[in-house]
Protein backbone atom coordinates (compact mmCIF):
# COMPACT_ATOMS: atom_id res chain seq x y z
CA UNK A 1 0.00 0.00 0.00
CA UNK A 2 2.96 2.29 0.58
CA UNK A 3 3.94 2.06 -3.10
CA UNK A 4 0.45 3.11 -4.12
CA UNK A 5 0.41 6.06 -1.73
CA UNK A 6 3.87 7.16 -2.87
CA UNK A 7 2.79 7.07 -6.52
CA UNK A 8 -0.33 9.09 -5.70
CA UNK A 9 1.77 11.63 -3.78
CA UNK A 10 4.01 12.02 -6.84
CA UNK A 11 0.94 12.71 -8.97
CA UNK A 12 -0.34 15.23 -6.43
CA UNK A 13 3.04 16.98 -6.38
CA UNK A 14 2.93 17.25 -10.16
CA UNK A 15 -0.61 18.62 -9.96
CA UNK A 16 -0.27 21.09 -7.11
CA UNK A 17 3.37 22.20 -7.50
CA UNK A 18 4.81 21.47 -10.93
CA UNK A 19 1.71 22.43 -12.87
CA UNK A 20 1.36 25.61 -10.83
CA UNK A 21 4.79 26.83 -11.94
CA UNK A 22 5.24 25.39 -15.43
CA UNK A 23 1.69 25.40 -16.85
CA UNK A 24 2.46 22.92 -19.64
CA UNK A 25 0.47 20.12 -21.23
CA UNK A 26 3.38 17.74 -20.62
CA UNK A 27 2.85 18.04 -16.87
CA UNK A 28 -0.85 17.25 -17.38
CA UNK A 29 0.12 14.11 -19.33
CA UNK A 30 2.53 13.07 -16.58
CA UNK A 31 -0.18 13.50 -13.94
CA UNK A 32 -2.54 11.31 -15.97
CA UNK A 33 0.17 8.65 -16.39
CA UNK A 34 0.85 8.63 -12.64
CA UNK A 35 -2.84 8.25 -11.92
CA UNK A 36 -3.10 5.39 -14.42
CA UNK A 37 -0.27 3.52 -12.70
CA UNK A 38 -1.80 4.25 -9.27
CA UNK A 39 -5.12 2.79 -10.37
CA UNK A 40 -3.36 -0.28 -11.83
CA UNK A 41 -1.61 -0.91 -8.50
CA UNK A 42 -4.92 -0.50 -6.63
CA UNK A 43 -6.63 -2.97 -8.95
CA UNK A 44 -3.81 -5.44 -8.37
CA UNK A 45 -4.17 -5.08 -4.58
CA UNK A 46 -7.93 -5.60 -4.76
CA UNK A 47 -7.45 -8.74 -6.85
CA UNK A 48 -4.85 -10.05 -4.39
CA UNK A 49 -7.40 -9.63 -1.62
CA UNK A 50 -10.06 -11.35 -3.72
CA UNK A 51 -7.71 -14.28 -4.28
CA UNK A 52 -6.93 -14.46 -0.55
CA UNK A 53 -10.65 -14.59 0.24
CA UNK A 54 -11.12 -17.20 -2.52
CA UNK A 55 -13.41 -15.07 -4.69
CA UNK A 56 -11.12 -15.74 -7.66
CA UNK A 57 -8.61 -18.50 -8.37
CA UNK A 58 -6.08 -16.76 -10.59
CA UNK A 59 -5.01 -13.14 -11.00
CA UNK A 60 -4.48 -12.22 -14.67
CA UNK A 61 -1.09 -10.76 -15.58
CA UNK A 62 -2.31 -8.19 -18.12
CA UNK A 63 -3.52 -4.87 -16.63
CA UNK A 64 -6.53 -4.72 -18.94
CA UNK A 65 -7.61 -8.25 -17.98
CA UNK A 66 -7.28 -7.30 -14.31
CA UNK A 67 -9.45 -4.22 -14.84
CA UNK A 68 -12.12 -6.26 -16.61
CA UNK A 69 -12.25 -8.74 -13.71
CA UNK A 70 -12.70 -6.11 -10.97
CA UNK A 71 -16.38 -5.19 -11.61
CA UNK A 72 -17.42 -8.83 -11.21
CA UNK A 73 -16.05 -8.83 -7.65
CA UNK A 74 -16.45 -5.23 -6.45
CA UNK A 75 -19.74 -3.68 -7.52
CA UNK A 76 -19.48 -0.33 -5.72
CA UNK A 77 -20.14 2.94 -7.54
CA UNK A 78 -16.63 4.32 -6.93
CA UNK A 79 -15.08 1.26 -8.59
CA UNK A 80 -17.21 1.75 -11.69
CA UNK A 81 -16.30 5.46 -11.90
CA UNK A 82 -12.59 4.81 -11.48
CA UNK A 83 -12.60 2.04 -14.08
CA UNK A 84 -14.19 4.41 -16.61
CA UNK A 85 -11.47 6.93 -15.81
CA UNK A 86 -8.80 4.22 -16.08
CA UNK A 87 -10.02 3.11 -19.52
CA UNK A 88 -9.92 6.74 -20.65
CA UNK A 89 -6.34 7.11 -19.36
CA UNK A 90 -5.33 3.97 -21.26
CA UNK A 91 -6.87 5.24 -24.52
CA UNK A 92 -5.35 8.68 -24.09
CA UNK A 93 -2.05 7.88 -25.82
CA UNK A 94 -3.81 6.81 -29.01
CA UNK A 95 -6.12 9.83 -29.14
CA UNK A 96 -5.36 13.12 -30.82
CA UNK A 97 -4.22 15.74 -28.31
CA UNK A 98 -3.78 19.49 -28.63
CA UNK A 99 -2.24 21.96 -26.18
CA UNK A 100 -4.41 24.93 -25.23
CA UNK A 101 -3.23 28.13 -23.51
CA UNK A 102 0.12 26.63 -22.63
CA UNK A 103 2.22 28.69 -20.17
CA UNK A 104 -0.91 30.60 -19.12
CA UNK A 105 -3.42 30.46 -16.31
CA UNK A 106 -5.97 28.36 -18.22
CA UNK A 107 -3.61 25.66 -19.52
CA UNK A 108 -5.45 22.63 -20.85
CA UNK A 109 -5.05 19.51 -22.92
CA UNK A 110 -7.72 19.13 -25.58
CA UNK A 111 -8.34 15.46 -26.39
CA UNK A 112 -10.36 14.48 -29.44
CA UNK A 113 -12.14 11.17 -28.84
CA UNK A 114 -13.96 10.37 -32.08
CA UNK A 115 -16.38 13.26 -32.51
CA UNK A 116 -16.22 14.26 -28.85
CA UNK A 117 -13.78 16.86 -27.54
CA UNK A 118 -12.61 16.53 -23.95
CA UNK A 119 -11.00 19.56 -22.35
CA UNK A 120 -8.66 18.46 -19.55
CA UNK A 121 -8.05 21.62 -17.57
CA UNK A 122 -6.95 22.31 -14.00
CA UNK A 123 -10.44 22.16 -12.40
CA UNK A 124 -11.10 18.80 -14.14
CA UNK A 125 -7.75 17.51 -12.82
CA UNK A 126 -8.67 18.59 -9.29
CA UNK A 127 -12.01 16.77 -9.63
CA UNK A 128 -10.31 13.58 -10.82
CA UNK A 129 -7.72 13.86 -8.04
CA UNK A 130 -10.53 13.93 -5.50
CA UNK A 131 -12.15 10.82 -7.03
CA UNK A 132 -8.88 8.92 -7.03
CA UNK A 133 -8.23 9.91 -3.40
CA UNK A 134 -11.67 8.52 -2.47
CA UNK A 135 -10.82 5.33 -4.38
CA UNK A 136 -7.54 5.01 -2.46
CA UNK A 137 -9.48 5.21 0.81
CA UNK A 138 -11.84 2.54 -0.51
CA UNK A 139 -8.89 0.28 -1.36
CA UNK A 140 -7.31 0.82 2.10
CA UNK A 141 -10.63 -0.10 3.69
CA UNK A 142 -10.99 -3.27 1.61
CA UNK A 143 -7.39 -4.43 1.88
Amino acid sequence: MKRIEAEFRRAEHLLYVSLKYTKTADVIRNVLDRWRSTIEMCIERLLMRAKRTKKIKVIPTAPLAMAELIPTIYKDKIVKEILELYYFFRRLKSLEQMRVCEFRKHVALLVIDGKKEINIDIPKLYEWNQKIAIFLEYVKEKV
